[in-house]
């Protein structure tokens, strides 16, 4: 079976370690007809968003503390100032900005509770930006990460055994998600024995956060690089090998769970089908004056995170809509979010607005991190512009002295709202209910448990030429697919 575990480490640096387990590897490797053996090192690397972390701290006479911060999740970083400060969360209120880039880097509290003590100290606002320099010597970067890996296949590509070990390095504090490397590692392909383990090792470097999910985009590097490699070996299609072993719907995870449906062979499918993938073979053999030309293929994917999460929907008296979420707004959510509402209650998307509130006025709402941030509010908000819509139908009936009759509100902003049947009213109808006295008013759609999480596999390819020596290559036209 599975076997997973945590033991306190000798090291005095080693502050975490984990173990997946499943068969006997030992064995596996023994009756392996090629065996490789490949070290992967992926340097600790800065996320490169444009705005460096920036926070505004002033206390008011009352005691309580009002943060303008650059943040990825309002809610989390009023948390973690409540906790160094000492002070209970409702003394404490994050208003989020606009944030100019995060790709995980801004998750946590890091500038914001210091800014808030120099302000308690100095009974004025303090407002604290991190140069250029103090966000690549002190920000929060992604990991240094050393992956070894040992695995076994049979001659005709059958895979055996698979034994490795991942060192990732956390900076000054803990915080790698040692669960998600080995998971990756030994999940994303049908290895029927495997042993994974982790390392979580403190240095004096700056502490970690995620890049683009935490962990994933270097264990995947790994794998599927040394799933290349065995292809290669064997003289195996790369794609035919990598969709030939990738674990399906169903199939169990180092971890136990099982796989959902993440679109890993969709991908592979695709890829297979693109006029780069099948001219490869003519691309390299159109190299001329020395130069080496070649196709690349990476396979990635990230199991996606989970959050419970709020969102209020409000109908105005013109039948306009009011979104009030606590999601902060990065990459587009907002327009996501108003085309869920517009679309769910049925008005135009011009008629919805959507208000990422501070953390006194919005419902409670996660990170905007971990491919979730739509997957999540978006059902928030589905479900409180869903039963606005309800209320709005039974009030209107009242109104329109049509109870116990099917109501369908249609027009330019109101198509598709109900259920079979027309009324002319259109917007008529949600003024009505707007301006009836007993509502609809605010209401609140929560999404706090989901079946399954937000999966999802992304592959790209790419021709490449680069001389003998030089070793370096210049990409030409890219294809992706997820």
């Amino acid at each position: 079976g599975v076997k997973s575990e945590a033991k306190p480490a000798k090291a005095v640096n080693i502050s975490q370690q984990a173990r997946l387990q499943r068969g006997d590897v030992a064995k596996g490797l023994a009756e392996s007809d090629v065996v490789i053996e490949k070290t992967y090192r992926i340097p600790m690397v800065h996320q490169g968003y444009l705005e460096p972390h920036a926070v505004l701290a002033q206390w008011d006479t009352t005691g309580q503390l009002t943060l303008w911060a650059s943040t990825q999740g309002s809610f989390n970083t009023r948390s973690e100032v409540a906790d160094v400060l000492e002070l209970p969360e409702n003394r404490i209120k994050v208003i989020p900005m606009e944030c100019g880039g995060g790709f995980g880097g801004k998750i946590r509290a890091l500038c914001e509770p210091i800014t808030a003590v120099l302000a308690r100290v100095t009974g004025r606002p303090v407002r604290y930006v991190m140069t250029r320099r103090e966000e690549l010597e002190a920000g929060m970067p992604a990991p240094q990460v050393i992956i070894r890996l040992k695995t076994g296949v049979k001659r005709d590509g059958t895979l055996v055994a698979l034994d490795g070990e991942v060192v990732i390095e956390s900076g000054a504090f803990s915080g790698a998600v040692l669960a998600v490397s080995g998971v990756f590692l030994a999940s994303l392909y049908k290895w029927p024995a495997f042993d994974v383990r982790g390392f979580e090792v403190l240095t004096h470097k700056p502490s970690i956060a995620a890049y683009r999910a935490p962990v994933a985009p270097h264990t995947i590097f790994a794998i599927d690089s040394q799933m290349e490699q065995i292809a290669r070996t064997i003289g195996e299609d790369p794609v035919a090998f990598r969709l030939r072993h990738l674990e399906r719907e169903g199939d169990p995870m180092a971890n136990g769970q099982p796989w959902l449906n993440n679109g890993g062979a969709e991908v592979l499918a695709r890829i297979a089908e693109h006029p780069i993938w099948k001219s490869r073979n003519d691309w390299k053999a159109s190299a001329r004056d020395g130069r080496l030309r070649g196709t690349g293929l990476a396979l990635g994917g990230w199991l996606g995170g989970l959050q419970p999460t709020s969102a209020t929907v409000r109908l105005n008296p013109d039948g306009s809509l009011n979104v009030l979420t606590g999601q902060v707004d990065i990459a587009g959510t907002n327009i996501a979010l108003a085309q869920i509402a517009a679309s769910a209650y049925g008005v135009d998307i011009e008629h919805v607005k959507i208000t990422t509130g501070d953390t006194d006025v919005a419902p409670l709402t996660g990170l905007s991190a971990g491919s979730k941030t739509v997957y999540t509010v978006g059902t928030a908000v589905l479900q409180a512009a869903e039963d606005a819509r309800r209320q709005t139908l039974e009030i209107a009936a009242k109104e329109l002295e049509a109870e116990g009759q099917p109501l369908h509100v249609e027009g330019p902003a109101g198509a598709g709202c109900g259920q079979s049947g027309v009324h002319p009213a259109g917007a008529g109808v949600r003024r009505a209910a707007g301006a009836h006295r007993g509502g609809p008013g605010h209401r609140r759609g929560h999404a706090a448990r989901f079946r399954r999480r937000a999966g999802r596999r992304e592959g790209h390819q790419s021709p490449r030429r680069r001389g003998p020596d030089a070793g370096r290559g210049r990409a030409e036209p890219r294809h992706g697919a997820d």
